[in-house]
């Protein structure tokens, strides 16, 4: 399984002032936090409303709805996981959900849970949950419990042992839980809950953490809050060691559309083709001109777009830092939080420009691409999408025809034997045969055809690709789209067709006069997609 990383939230307030950036938020901080599996709390969604969180996860989806307008708790399983949902169960009440997965070969347990407010139901919730969650010996349970457990360290002042905590205890001791935050962290105060309301604006209180197994604790790398100054309750994440990592290679560029809007950009693609010209003598084709051209611009756009998402994460970086300390500094005393209110109030100003700005950009990203950006769907897409959306990565594959080949079951195994029946499928089976052969006079299908092109058919067919057709074409091609391994999509080409497309004319109406593409433009990227059946056979 390797290291999976596991994030916990109430994000009851998470959004801005209109509550729209809500769902969009939350899928932001998962993506950008690489989060595995996610356990979320309070997300005060009915029946009616649980598509908030729509089509974009790729993996199972566990509700339990909200009743009214209070609780509500989710599991998000990637499927990037390789698990295999064993059982589940929800409460009616929108306070516990839990699911029981197989995971190698080992059985795990995770529960999202949000513990009542009133002191009376919380202790009864805590006093039935052992009867509701499975036992294992990996089980992890996180979410938002409405208690402090170390009073003083985990709230701004000691507190004397109420029957809540003396019960959350009793639990812990009994089943064997560890809350692996205060383990790693013995000294240091922590906060997840901070009020907002003027009643209770300087109330800090660590009321999110995890309790886990002790055979999970063991291999737990980090277990730590994050900074998300938007919302009321800070998420938590927390990193699990277990199994052999398995390796990936290099995923493939893909220019971040982002810089085609920088006119700087476009103005050094047109000066850099200007002096490409002269290097057109020392290539052989117009095609081959071309396609070196492109991928010089490719690997420079491949700098730039680091560049670019350099300065982006260090602006964000360099706000979440001053916020940070900002909040460290007003916690040392109830003067100090007065102190810095105002500069901390500056912070979270620009922590939320840099939000909006960013979500505006998803948006108009998605637009683009046709994805639908609603947040909300029944519940009974989601019902639909599980099944199809347990999808785990490939273990191994049998050689596609010779039998007596081991099992390959690393990458560059596997990648062999898939190319070996990529190259079977694609080559021609008349080897004998010129490809200038004229294939009518040695086959009688033609002759059963009484339908034949007309002479003026035949001419347009024949005619030179002029510049009108190549533009038509390329507004008829859908955005987002990259015709090729070097990254660049057809947003670059809209961008930057005035200074290619005179080329690319010639070098079309050359290769329709017996040329060839340049070595680049006949490569593609393979994705292999299972169907059905033994996922050991590449034809599946």
């Amino acid at each position: 399984m390797g290291r999976v990383r596991i994030g916990s939230w109430n994000v009851q307030g998470l959004g801005d002032s209109d509550g729209t950036q809500k769902g969009r938020r939350l899928k932001s901080w998962i993506f950008e936090q690489s989060v595995d599996i996610m356990l979320i709390q309070e997300t005060k969604l009915s029946e009616r409303k649980l598509g908030q969180l729509g089509d974009w996860w790729q993996g199972p989806l566990l509700w339990s709805p909200a009743q009214g307008s209070r609780g509500g708790v989710a599991i998000l399983i990637h499927n990037r996981v390789e698990a295999r949902v064993i059982e589940c169960d929800n409460d009616l009440w929108g306070r516990w959900s839990w699911v029981k997965l197989s995971i190698g070969k080992e059985d795990w347990v995770l529960a999202s849970v949000y513990a009542p407010n009133d002191p009376l139901a919380r202790i009864e919730f805590i006093e039935l949950l052992p009867y509701k969650l499975p036992r294992s010996e990996h089980i992890i349970v996180g979410g938002d419990w409405n208690m402090v457990r170390c009073p003083g360290l985990d709230s701004e002042k000691p507190e004397g042992m109420k029957r809540d905590r003396r019960t959350l205890l009793l639990w812990m001791e009994k089943w064997g839980l560890r809350d692996v935050f205060r383990e790693m962290h013995p000294v240091d105060p922590g906060y997840t809950w901070f009020g907002t309301a003027p009643q209770t604006a300087h109330v800090r209180r660590r009321l999110d953490f995890f309790l886990v197994s002790g055979a999970v604790a063991d291999n737990v790398q980090t277990v730590g809050e994050q900074s998300a100054s938007m919302s009321d309750h800070k998420p938590i994440r927390l990193e699990i060691q277990s199994g052999e990592v398995s390796s990936r290679g290099p995923g493939c560029f893909r220019l971040n559309t982002q810089l085609l809007e920088d006119q700087g950009i476009k103005s050094w693609v047109q000066s850099f083709w200007s002096d490409w010209e002269d290097a057109k003598g020392e290539f052989e084709s117009m095609a081959k001109w071309v396609d070196a051209g492109l991928r010089i611009i490719s690997s420079k756009m491949q700098s730039f777009s680091m560049i670019a998402a350099y300065l982006r994460n260090k602006e964000e970086a360099d706000c979440r830092k001053a916020l940070e300390e900002v909040e460290a500094r007003s916690a040392s005393h109830p003067i100090s939080e007065i102190a810095w209110a105002e500069e901390r109030a500056e912070c979270k100003r620009r922590w939320e420009e840099l939000q909006v700005r960013k979500y505006n950009r998803w948006d108009q990203i998605l637009k683009e691409k046709k994805i639908v950006t609603g947040d909300r769907v029944t519940k009974e897409t989601f019902q639909r999408s599980l099944s199809r959306r347990r999808a785990v990565p490939m273990k191994g594959l049998c050689h596609p025809h010779l039998n007596g080949l081991p099992l390959a079951t690393d990458n560059q195994e596997m990648c062999v034997y898939a190319a070996a029946y990529f190259k079977d499928i694609m080559t021609s089976r008349s080897c004998h045969v010129d490809p200038d052969s004229d294939l009518s006079a040695h086959s009688k299908l033609w002759n059963s055809l009484g339908i034949a092109l007309s002479e003026q058919a035949k001419e347009e067919l024949d005619k030179p690709i002029t510049a009108e057709e190549l533009t038509m074409t390329l507004k008829t091609v859908a955005v987002g789209k990259a015709p090729g391994d070097d990254g660049l999509p057809m947003e670059f080409y809209r961008a930057c067709w005035e200074v290619l497309v005179g080329n690319l004319v010639v070098m079309f109406n050359e290769v329709l006069q017996g040329g060839r593409l340049g070595e680049s433009m006949t490569r593609g990227i393979i994705t292999l997609l299972y169907k059905k059946g033994d996922r050991c056979e590449i034809r599946n």
